[in-house]
């Protein structure tokens, strides 16, 4: 039986990185956290409060976790504060990553209101070339693509912190 592992923000992290040891054919991520650890993302600060309490890290970096067996397909949202999380994680042969522009961390709720969320968790069982087509078709951008949008975040969030002081 075909293992293809789901899941939504720290959900999402894990269904990334338990593809591996569950011998998964594929693992769909919506808005995973590649990391939380302020030594490999300095910018994130979403959580805090729960990070000062981790002593050591087991799963520091998410990166460290993907294995060549599974295909990978992670979807973030551009808005808000992912886009340190989007450029964290690192291009691999058998990755698949898609931005939403304008799309907030709670993309896996926007794309199921958009009757898109489904669609795309099926088509990781039919490949890459069939979660393409249904990523692009919903608006999305290959991380590739997306330098545009997210140097556009970049200097916005830049402007906003100078203004703060």
């Amino acid at each position: 039986q075909d293992v293809i592992t789901v899941g939504y923000s720290m959900g999402g992290t894990g269904a990334v990185l338990f593809a591996g040891p569950l011998g998964a054919r594929a693992a769909v991520a919506f808005g995973p956290q590649i990391s939380v650890s302020r030594r490999i993302i300095p910018e994130e600060s979403r959580w805090t409060g729960f990070v000062d309490r981790i002593a050591a890290f087991r799963f520091e970096d998410l990166n460290d976790f993907m294995v060549d067996g599974p295909a990978y397909f992670v979807v973030h949202g551009s808005g808000g504060k992912d886009a340190h999380q989007i450029c964290a994680l690192r291009a691999r042969a058998n990755l698949r990553h898609y931005v939403f522009p304008r799309r907030r961390h709670n993309i896996a709720v926007e794309l199921k209101e958009a009757e898109v969320l489904w669609p795309l968790i099926q088509a990781a069982e039919d490949g890459a070339d069939a979660f393409d087509r249904i990523a692009r078709s919903a608006g999305a951008v290959p991380r590739s693509e997306a330098g545009d949008v997210l140097q556009h975040l970049a200097e916005r969030r830049a402007a906003r912190q100078a203004a703060r002081g």
